[in-house]
């Protein structure tokens, strides 16, 4: 467990999975608390209360025994992840986190399925629904917002400026103009 700082590792896969403290302390039989206190770097928690909430967020129970240097571990089952809300999805940590554990990621971008949204081509946009990424260990990790029909919106740095300075222009934020530019093309 040397290579991560475990109360970060444990409030990271948490919060991308989008589960909440409640839940994952109640399948550990703790407070609450306690696992805030441990997500701060406050408190410790046991191993074996570790390996409890380990199973819920897709955590290697190996690594914690520091027998496993790869701490995600899914057996055989998607390990769902969700993106931060807000219509960018500039936070790209998760990827980066992942990429640096593994000497090669496999990577599907799957576009929005739905055929309203086939309308947003033209504002030059790619519409991802969702973000599949395979590991060296074989885990699968979906990545994807947390409402069933919004997209992930990546924008390259040249295009952003340019959005940018036309939001300014407007008086407006880059979010507000990009939400702008959707709504019209309802």
């Amino acid at each position: 467990m040397d290579n991560l700082q475990v109360n970060k590792l444990f409030k990271f896969a948490r919060e991308l999975t989008g589960k909440t403290q409640p839940e994952v302390s109640a399948s550990a039989k703790i407070t609450y608390q306690s696992l805030q206190q441990f997500e701060k770097g406050q408190a410790s928690l046991s191993k074996e209360t570790l390996k409890l909430m380990a199973k819920t967020l897709y955590i290697n129970p190996d690594y914690i025994d520091d027998t496993a240097s790869y701490p995600f571990k899914s057996n055989g089952r998607l390990i769902k992840m969700i993106v931060p809300d807000g219509i960018l999805f500039d936070n790209l940590e998760p990827l980066y986190f992942l990429s640096k554990l593994n000497k090669q990621l496999r990577m599907i971008t799957l576009v929005a399925p739905f055929p309203e949204l086939k309308r947003f081509s033209n504002i030059g946009l790619p519409l991802i629904y969702a973000i599949l990424l395979k590991d060296d260990h074989n885990n699968i990790f979906l990545f994807r917002r947390k409402k069933e029909k919004d997209i992930l919106i990546r924008i390259d740095s040249e295009t952003k400026e340019k959005l940018r300075e036309k939001a300014k222009k407007l008086g407006l934020s880059l979010s507000s103009y990009i939400r702008m530019l959707i709504i019209k093309e309802l």
